[in-house]
């Protein structure tokens, strides 16, 4: 199914940024939903119960206002639908943005070469995190790395936390 899946993702994904100026990528898990503290109470992911960031969301929607907005998530492509109706339930504007999902994080660089090779202007948000399976939090230190030598605007695991504690 990936080799299916992820061709048609950047397919898509292209096509949508030809006629973009100004781009938001958004990561969903840990950036936009409390999805480590549901993993670690619950043991297994159901979207749908997934609890929104909300300070981070009213960011996105500010910045939406002159940007397109498209979801980049490391996601099993089954949760497709699902991610689909979690954005749309929870308040997440979303009549043309554009859901991408990766089997990966390393995936996520590929869409970002992609945007820069078109000249597109990014704001990317992503924690690049992930809980081990001892509940540990951590980084993806090679792939944060990577991303902040692109000239893009990198907003990572520092700047959400300073955009939550901001509002709380």
């Amino acid at each position: 199914m990936f080799y299916i899946l992820n061709p048609i993702f950047h397919l898509r994904f292209k096509s949508k940024i030809r006629k973009v100026e100004k781009l938001l990528l958004v990561d969903i898990d840990n950036t936009i939903a409390k999805t480590h503290e549901y993993l670690i109470e619950k043991n297994k992911i159901e979207v749908s119960e997934l609890e929104p960031i909300v300070p981070v969301q009213k960011w996105i929607m500010k910045q939406a206002k002159d940007k397109t907005v498209i979801y980049l998530s490391a996601r099993n492509y089954l949760l497709y639908g699902k991610t689909r109706k979690w954005l749309k339930d929870k308040g997440f504007i979303f009549e043309q943005n554009m859901v991408v999902l990766v089997l990966t994080p390393l995936q996520k660089i590929q869409y970002l070469e992609t945007c820069l090779k078109d000249n597109v202007q990014v704001t990317y948000i992503d924690d690049m995190s992930f809980v081990n399976k001892n509940h540990e939090h951590h980084l993806y230190e090679d792939l944060i790395r990577k991303i902040e030598k692109m000239p893009i605007e990198y907003l990572g695991y520092k700047e959400i936390k300073k955009l939550i504690l901001a509002n709380d």
